[in-house]
Protein backbone atom coordinates (compact mmCIF):
# COMPACT_ATOMS: atom_id res chain seq x y z
CA UNK A 1 0.00 0.00 0.00
CA UNK A 2 3.26 2.43 0.51
CA UNK A 3 2.42 3.40 4.00
CA UNK A 4 5.25 4.37 6.14
CA UNK A 5 6.93 1.22 8.51
CA UNK A 6 5.45 4.22 11.50
CA UNK A 7 1.76 3.79 9.76
CA UNK A 8 -0.74 2.33 12.47
CA UNK A 9 -2.83 0.04 10.83
CA UNK A 10 -6.40 -0.53 11.75
CA UNK A 11 -8.88 -3.18 10.92
CA UNK A 12 -11.83 -1.62 10.85
CA UNK A 13 -15.51 -2.90 9.73
CA UNK A 14 -18.93 -1.26 11.26
CA UNK A 15 -21.35 -3.78 8.63
CA UNK A 16 -22.59 -2.72 5.37
CA UNK A 17 -26.05 -2.03 6.37
CA UNK A 18 -27.50 0.63 9.20
CA UNK A 19 -24.23 2.77 8.86
CA UNK A 20 -25.47 5.92 7.01
CA UNK A 21 -26.09 7.94 10.19
CA UNK A 22 -22.52 7.10 11.78
CA UNK A 23 -20.85 10.39 12.68
CA UNK A 24 -17.99 9.35 9.47
CA UNK A 25 -16.40 13.46 9.85
CA UNK A 26 -15.52 12.54 13.38
CA UNK A 27 -12.21 9.57 11.34
CA UNK A 28 -10.79 13.31 10.49
CA UNK A 29 -9.78 13.31 14.15
CA UNK A 30 -7.53 10.40 14.11
CA UNK A 31 -4.04 11.06 13.81
CA UNK A 32 -2.39 10.89 10.21
CA UNK A 33 -0.38 7.88 10.77
CA UNK A 34 -3.23 6.08 11.39
CA UNK A 35 -4.64 3.80 8.57
CA UNK A 36 -7.72 2.10 8.18
CA UNK A 37 -8.30 -1.30 6.44
CA UNK A 38 -11.50 -3.34 5.26
CA UNK A 39 -12.73 -6.12 3.41
CA UNK A 40 -15.44 -3.98 2.56
CA UNK A 41 -15.74 -0.26 1.76
CA UNK A 42 -17.99 1.58 4.17
CA UNK A 43 -20.80 3.06 1.55
CA UNK A 44 -20.24 5.77 2.21
CA UNK A 45 -17.11 8.43 0.98
CA UNK A 46 -14.22 7.93 4.05
CA UNK A 47 -12.24 10.57 5.08
CA UNK A 48 -9.05 9.97 6.06
CA UNK A 49 -6.94 7.31 5.03
CA UNK A 50 -9.31 3.84 3.98
CA UNK A 51 -7.77 1.07 1.92
CA UNK A 52 -10.21 -1.44 0.89
CA UNK A 53 -8.65 -4.80 0.70
CA UNK A 54 -9.51 -7.94 -1.66
CA UNK A 55 -10.67 -10.79 0.43
CA UNK A 56 -9.93 -13.02 -2.75
CA UNK A 57 -5.64 -11.92 -1.35
CA UNK A 58 -6.41 -12.20 1.87
CA UNK A 59 -8.58 -13.93 4.86
CA UNK A 60 -9.69 -12.33 7.47
CA UNK A 61 -7.15 -14.07 10.09
CA UNK A 62 -4.05 -12.90 7.18
CA UNK A 63 -5.50 -9.18 8.02
CA UNK A 64 -5.80 -9.48 12.01
CA UNK A 65 -2.60 -10.93 12.55
CA UNK A 66 -0.98 -7.73 10.23
CA UNK A 67 -2.81 -4.89 11.68
CA UNK A 68 -2.18 -2.84 15.63
CA UNK A 69 -6.03 -2.59 16.21
CA UNK A 70 -9.61 -4.09 15.03
CA UNK A 71 -12.65 -2.02 15.13
CA UNK A 72 -15.62 -4.35 14.26
CA UNK A 73 -19.08 -5.36 15.72
CA UNK A 74 -17.92 -8.44 17.51
CA UNK A 75 -18.72 -11.82 15.95
CA UNK A 76 -16.98 -15.05 16.46
CA UNK A 77 -14.51 -14.52 13.23
CA UNK A 78 -12.93 -11.27 14.11
CA UNK A 79 -12.84 -12.11 17.60
CA UNK A 80 -11.39 -15.74 17.50
CA UNK A 81 -8.96 -14.34 14.69
CA UNK A 82 -8.21 -10.96 16.81
CA UNK A 83 -8.01 -12.89 20.19
CA UNK A 84 -5.55 -15.39 18.19
CA UNK A 85 -2.75 -13.49 17.56
CA UNK A 86 -3.34 -11.25 20.12
CA UNK A 87 -4.97 -8.04 18.18
CA UNK A 88 -6.36 -5.64 20.41
CA UNK A 89 -10.40 -4.91 19.68
CA UNK A 90 -12.61 -1.96 19.97
CA UNK A 91 -16.63 -3.24 19.82
CA UNK A 92 -19.81 -1.62 20.50
CA UNK A 93 -22.23 -3.62 22.15
CA UNK A 94 -25.20 -5.68 19.77
CA UNK A 95 -28.66 -5.73 21.13
CA UNK A 96 -30.24 -8.39 19.45
CA UNK A 97 -27.26 -11.01 18.54
CA UNK A 98 -27.79 -13.77 20.56
CA UNK A 99 -23.84 -14.74 20.66
CA UNK A 100 -22.55 -11.56 22.05
CA UNK A 101 -23.06 -12.11 25.38
CA UNK A 102 -20.53 -14.96 25.02
CA UNK A 103 -18.35 -12.67 22.96
CA UNK A 104 -18.56 -9.80 25.04
CA UNK A 105 -17.48 -11.96 28.11
CA UNK A 106 -14.48 -13.33 26.25
CA UNK A 107 -13.43 -9.97 25.61
CA UNK A 108 -14.01 -8.25 28.62
CA UNK A 109 -11.96 -11.35 30.35
CA UNK A 110 -8.95 -11.09 28.28
CA UNK A 111 -6.53 -7.76 28.35
CA UNK A 112 -7.23 -6.62 24.70
CA UNK A 113 -10.76 -6.20 24.62
CA UNK A 114 -11.89 -2.36 24.84
CA UNK A 115 -15.99 -2.42 24.74
CA UNK A 116 -17.31 1.03 23.78
CA UNK A 117 -21.11 2.31 24.39
CA UNK A 118 -23.32 2.07 21.60
CA UNK A 119 -23.08 6.51 21.43
CA UNK A 120 -19.41 6.43 21.30
CA UNK A 121 -19.34 4.08 18.34
CA UNK A 122 -22.06 5.66 16.53
CA UNK A 123 -20.32 8.90 17.08
CA UNK A 124 -16.53 7.08 15.79
CA UNK A 125 -15.32 8.72 19.03
CA UNK A 126 -13.15 6.32 20.12
CA UNK A 127 -9.76 8.32 19.51
CA UNK A 128 -8.39 7.82 23.06
CA UNK A 129 -9.28 4.11 23.64
CA UNK A 130 -8.08 3.55 20.28
CA UNK A 131 -4.55 4.97 21.27
CA UNK A 132 -4.72 2.91 24.47
CA UNK A 133 -5.58 -0.10 22.87
CA UNK A 134 -2.38 0.21 19.56
CA UNK A 135 -0.16 0.80 22.75
CA UNK A 136 -1.16 -2.54 24.57
CA UNK A 137 -0.76 -4.99 22.36
CA UNK A 138 -2.47 -8.36 24.51
CA UNK A 139 -1.12 -11.33 24.79
CA UNK A 140 -3.02 -14.19 23.01
CA UNK A 141 -5.25 -16.34 25.25
CA UNK A 142 -4.44 -19.83 26.32
CA UNK A 143 -7.27 -21.90 25.09
CA UNK A 144 -7.68 -25.18 22.58
CA UNK A 145 -7.89 -24.60 19.76
CA UNK A 146 -9.46 -28.11 19.15
CA UNK A 147 -13.21 -27.79 19.72
CA UNK A 148 -14.09 -29.25 16.88
CA UNK A 149 -12.79 -32.79 18.41
CA UNK A 150 -14.81 -32.06 21.52
CA UNK A 151 -18.06 -31.93 19.48
CA UNK A 152 -17.05 -34.32 17.17
CA UNK A 153 -16.55 -36.75 20.55
CA UNK A 154 -19.46 -35.91 22.05
CA UNK A 155 -21.88 -36.13 19.15
CA UNK A 156 -20.42 -39.29 18.67
CA UNK A 157 -21.35 -40.62 21.93
CA UNK A 158 -24.79 -38.87 21.53
CA UNK A 159 -25.02 -36.77 24.45
CA UNK A 160 -26.68 -33.88 23.51
CA UNK A 161 -26.80 -32.39 26.79
CA UNK A 162 -23.70 -30.61 26.95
Amino acid sequence: LGLSPSARLVYFYVGRYGVEDLEWENLKSLPEDVVLIGFHPPGVPMPGRFFTVSPDSFSGADLLRSVDLAIVKAGYGAVVEAMSVGTPVIYPPRPGFAEFPALDQALKSWEGGYPVSEDCFNRLDFKEIMLKAIANRATPPMISADGARHVAQILQAGDTSA
